[in-house]
């Protein structure tokens, strides 16, 4: 790829920026649990992270399947609602058995990007929080170190990688 090519490639579009522009607004919606009080602050903070997400993550630096994100959707919108469950049942029943403890787990995913997002997604699941992250190792903190994690940290590591158009 030339120069030239690569400038085309890395050239805003109204798509781009209005997609982008977009995933911040849902981010200050769901931030703010839909309050629009302070939308003066709302459409600074927008735009300003717009802005810098180009500079933090050119266009064309990733790519990501429209399949794999409709199909990602339904499981993190559940799997967060089933970890708000777990959180609220566990301080209403403190006699629930409790064994935390940090465990390791080797993600298959390449890149920083599915890591980083593969990472923050587990902090959403029930149980599970992420710690620490160093290539592709992270330190996972769990509600319970009896309960077997990795199968659930798989099925999120494939969704997730096809999400990001990335076979494993």
């Amino acid at each position: 790829m030339t120069t030239t090519d690569t400038a085309k490639s890395q050239r805003l579009t109204p798509f781009g920026v209005a997609l982008r522009t977009f995933s911040f607004v849902i981010a200050w919606w769901a931030f703010t649990e839909g309050n629009w009080r302070e939308w003066g602050v709302a459409v600074v903070v927008i735009v300003a992270a717009s802005l810098a997400s180009f500079q933090i993550l050119p266009l064309r630096s990733w790519r990501w399947s429209l399949k794999g994100v409709i199909g990602f959707t339904p499981y993190f919108l559940w799997q967060s609602f089933l970890g708000g469950v777990d959180v609220a049942w566990r301080a209403f029943h403190p006699g629930l058995p409790l064994n935390t403890g940090l465990k390791v787990f080797k993600t298959r995913l390449p890149g920083e990007l599915p890591r980083v997002f593969f990472a923050w997604t587990i902090s959403l699941l029930p149980g599970t929080a992420s710690v620490k992250m160093e290539e592709n190792e992270l330190v996972i903190h769990v509600l319970n170190v009896n309960e077997k994690f990795e199968p659930q940290m798989r099925d999120l590591e494939n969704r997730i990688a096809a999400v990001f158009g990335i076979s494993l």
